[in-house]
């Protein structure tokens, strides 16, 4: 690693107690160098002054010193007033902190104060008994004028920054890997789609590493590295340096994007051109290393060499941009930006309020530009796409009909032969794809598990298996037909993997038998045959066999062949990270502070939160934190689900029927960090609008209530080509993102016709929920208040008024209230339901037919009939 001592210095020129005690901050700052050993405090004063220039709002008084009240929410209008009591300070918990690791070589302490340091003073603070200060103490701010950015985020930029003497010389570098939509889309199996979108993440973390190792983890700015479990992984495998609160157990998990930004400490064209030169080599060593491995490990006999090389050549995409912010000897100038054709006025705004002020002005002011010229041109190179000539012969790869297949049962190991099916045939990628698990367990991350993804007929039968294992008849029954599989058909029994919610809440899980063969369609000499070959008696003992399945149905009950798969997606991320979307300036400052501005100062500050490295560090904290402590949870830990990645925004999982709907309304929320935990587990809390989320006795940065998502969701019948269904739910998200967005979609696949509900999540100024309405009309339907025939008498009636040209009710108002009231009465037990509840009932489905679905009648219809449907898989 480059220059330790000055990512050092810059890192502990404030303590990270500051605004506990704002005087004496320096005498601590100096006293943490001291105990490192680190000399020359006042080396890291013009890297403080950038990273401060970027970061810090203007104020009317520079000198004038705020008491610690507030700490403010970097995206949105939310804050945490700060409870009394808290010390003066933390002076000798640091010097224990500091202590543990002035025996570390300079690179180890550049690793461990990244990514140990805040933890080590919360755990200490906690054996001290100052719980309320450990749970703020990882968004304490920088400023108490500012305080919508921590110090640690401070810090960071001010170590990642180069700077001596008024002079600087940096640049900002964007990496990016593709293709995404292509590349994962391209997947027949749960596992190939596990693979595909763990190996972008990966490749991408990889380049990353490059980077952390040759100018220190804090260049990162966007995705933020701390708490990221391939770091953390790292760290312990490769630096052998002991984590705290270690986060590698997650390692499976792909959290990282395909794209990362960093402040380079140079705008030298051969450092430049050399660390580009060492990412790229990196990447793609790393995949020739991965298809070299599987084909050595996995293959009788190898294709050419020929053939692998110009398989192999085109994958991955790799594109990148670098801005400097010094070009032939002299800093960077608005003129600059504006040749450029990018926005200046804002920045022009500011130097100009500051030239009054008599206050200098240094290149950190530029960051929303040099930010925006990086996105642009990264953006014009991939337009720029790279195009590699070819010539594929022969039969093509059965996944992505691109490239040759070379790789059949012909020439798999016998062992792994069950990899592949009979027909398939596949290119060098995409069979490195589909054994990239093995791979990563055998080679890369030893003890970790990445293999084993349930199939789509699993995720059906989630809600199937934890009856069988929550009954110990259930639990006999299903045993025995296990049994008799193997013993009349004479083979080994295929097993299948289960969601991570059984495996957690079951000690034992039974014999876990191949998800297919536990419905009934399955059991058939020629389903057999394709899928176990010739098997001994298969027509005797085929008929006692099917007997043996229908008395574990009698007992468990007949599991549904429907599941569904869930699409998350940010809205505006675009313009979340180029700044757009930031709230009023106002809520930058300490309400005190803001409310001390002359008029005229106010009017002439900017209208919005200016785009600064710890707001792009605050947006990847937030999308982490998502993943990791909602996503995951919510999917695998308290619902029968199971992810296939969250990275930055992005989400993508399969779910089981009967958990889909507060699986989807917890996602949501958690998005915006309208959550809450009660009893350990994530509940939606709507009037949470402070971004911040209390779990675990820590506050948890969340995007905040401004932040939207958009969904899309398909519920297909498990035999259903998996490619197809992702195309389609890929089709619903971006249904969900053409209504104005904050929506979701959902596609309910069913006997080929295709029901689509497209939605906002939120109707009438946010007052109604309507997957909370949804769920409750369902539970008259499960609760046999209403039939199921409601929904064709609805159909018959109300469809006679339905304007033909564009399928609008004609019946409006409180006409339709009323015949909706009729057919309810008409489809209803007068024994089950009250006239109260059918007087509500038609109250809230005539709202959602003018509120959520503008009187659109299809998507009314499909919307109870997806209410019915559902209504069989809620317990």
């Amino acid at each position: 690693m480059k220059n330790c001592e000055r990512i050092l210095k810059g890192f502990l020129h404030d303590p990270i107690d500051k605004v506990l005690r704002i005087p004496g901050h320096v005498g601590r700052a100096k006293m943490c160098m001291e105990i490192l050993g680190i000399s020359g405090f006042e080396e890291a004063k013009d890297s403080d002054m950038i990273a401060a220039a970027m970061e810090r709002t203007l104020l009317e008084d520079t000198e004038k010193i705020q008491p610690f009240t507030e700490i403010r929410h970097p995206l949105c209008e939310g804050k945490l007033d700060v409870p009394e009591g808290f010390p003066e300070g933390i002076p000798e918990i640091l010097e224990d902190v500091l202590k543990k690791i002035k025996y570390l070589q300079p690179e180890e302490m550049v690793y461990w104060l990244y990514r140990n340091y805040i933890d080590e003073v919360v755990a200490k603070l906690k054996v001290k008994g100052d719980v309320e200060l450990s749970k703020y103490m990882p968004i304490l701010p920088a400023d108490t004028r500012v305080p919508d950015h921590s110090i640690f985020e401070h810090l960071k930029i001010a170590s990642a920054i180069n700077s001596y003497e008024k002079y600087q010389d940096n640049s900002l570098f964007f990496f990016s890997i593709g293709p995404v939509q292509s590349f994962i889309s391209q997947s027949r199996k749960t596992q190939d789609l596990y693979n595909s979108s763990y190996l972008l993440s990966y490749l991408t973390f990889v380049a990353t590493w490059v980077v952390a190792e040759e100018y220190g983890p804090m260049s990162i700015i966007y995705p933020e590295l701390y708490g990221q479990p391939l770091f953390d992984w790292f760290l312990e495998k490769k630096k052998q340096i002991e984590v705290k609160n270690s986060l590698s157990s997650l390692v499976d998990l792909a959290t990282i994007p395909n794209k990362f930004v960093a402040i380079l400490p140079t705008s030298k064209q051969e450092e430049l051109e050399d660390i580009v030169k060492k990412c790229e080599k990196e990447v793609r060593e790393k995949w020739n290393d991965i298809v070299e491995y599987v084909l050595d490990n996995f293959l009788t006999s190898k294709p050419q060499q020929e053939i692998i090389d110009r398989q192999i050549k085109d994958f991955p995409e790799i594109y990148w941009v670098i801005v400097p912010w010094r070009i032939n000897g002299k800093e960077v100038q608005i003129e600059a930006f504006r040749e450029l054709k990018i926005e200046t006025e804002t920045i022009e705004k500011i130097i100009k309020t500051l030239k009054k002020q008599s206050l200098p002005v240094n290149v950190g002011i530029y960051y929303p530009l040099i930010y925006s010229l990086g996105e642009k041109f990264l953006k014009a190179r991939k337009q720029l796409r790279n195009f590699v000539q070819t010539e594929e012969y022969g039969k093509k790869c059965t996944i992505c009909g691109e490239r040759e297949g070379v790789v059949s049962q012909g020439n798999v190991k016998p062992d792994k032969k069950h990899i592949l099916k009979d027909k398939e045939c596949l290119c060098v990628n995409c069979f490195a794809k589909r054994m990239l698990d093995e791979y990563l367990e055998k080679k890369e991350f030893p003890g970790a598990t990445f293999g084993g993804f349930p199939s789509t007929a699993e995720i059906c039968l989630a809600d199937f298996r934890e009856k069988i294992l929550s009954s110990e008849d259930c639990r006999t029954a299903y045993e025995e037909f296990s049994k008799e599989f193997s013993k009349l058909l004479s083979v080994r029994i295929v097993k299948d993997s289960v969601v991570p919610k059984l495996k957690d809440d079951f000690d034992k899980i039974a014999e876990n038998i191949y998800g297919e063969w536990l419905f009934e369609e399955n059991l058939t000499q020629r389903k057999i045959k394709e899928e176990l070959g010739e098997v001994e008696r298969i027509e005797k003992n085929l008929p006692e066999l099917r007997e043996r399945l229908k008395e574990l149905h009698k007992k468990v009950g007949k599991p549904s062949p429907y599941y569904a798969v869930i699409m998350l997606d940010g809205d505006n991320m675009g313009k979340w990270l180029s700044g757009e979307l930031l709230p009023d300036i106002r809520y930058s400052y300490n309400t005190e502070v803001y409310e001390s501005f002359s008029d005229s100062f106010k009017n002439n500050l900017p209208e919005r939160k200016l785009l600064t490295p710890a707001i792009h560090a605050s947006i990847s904290h937030a999308l982490r934190n998502y993943a990791i402590e909602f996503v995951k949870p919510i999917v695998e830990k308290e619902h029968l689900g199971k992810l296939v990645y969250a990275g930055g925004d992005d989400v993508l999982a399969f779910v089981n029927l009967k958990d889909l709907i507060p699986v989807l309304r917890k996602l949501r929320a958690a998005f915006s960090g309208q959550v809450e935990i009660v009893d350990g587990r994530i509940q939606v809390k709507s009037d949470n609008k402070t971004g911040f989320v209390e779990k675990d006795d820590k506050l948890i940065l969340t995007m905040g209530p401004n932040a939207t998502a958009s969904c899309g969701v398909v519920i297909a019948h498990y035999k259903e080509p998996l490619k197809y269904v992702l195309n389609k739910v890929r089709e619903m998200e971006e249904k969900a993102k053409q209504n104005d967005r904050n929506s979701f979609a959902i596609n309910l696949i069913r006997r080929g016709k295709e029901r689509i509900i497209v939605s906002k999540w939120f109707v009438e100024d946010n007052k109604t929920d309507v997957l909370s309405e949804l769920e409750n009309i369902l539970r008259y339907f499960k609760e046999e208040k209403l039939s199921k025939t409601f929904v064709s008498k609805v159909y018959d009636s109300v469809v006679k008024t339905v304007n033909s040209t564009n399928g609008q009710l004609r019946l409006r108002g409180k006409m339709l209230e009323y015949e909706l009231k009729r057919l309810i009465k008409r489809s209803s037990d007068p024994n089950k339901i009250t006239n109260e509840e059918i007087e509500s009932l038609a109250e809230k489905l005539h709202k959602l037919t003018y509120a959520s679905f503008h009187y659109n009648f299809g998507s009314f219809i499909c919307f109870i009939y997806l209410a019915a449907f559902l209504s069989d898989y809620l317990l």
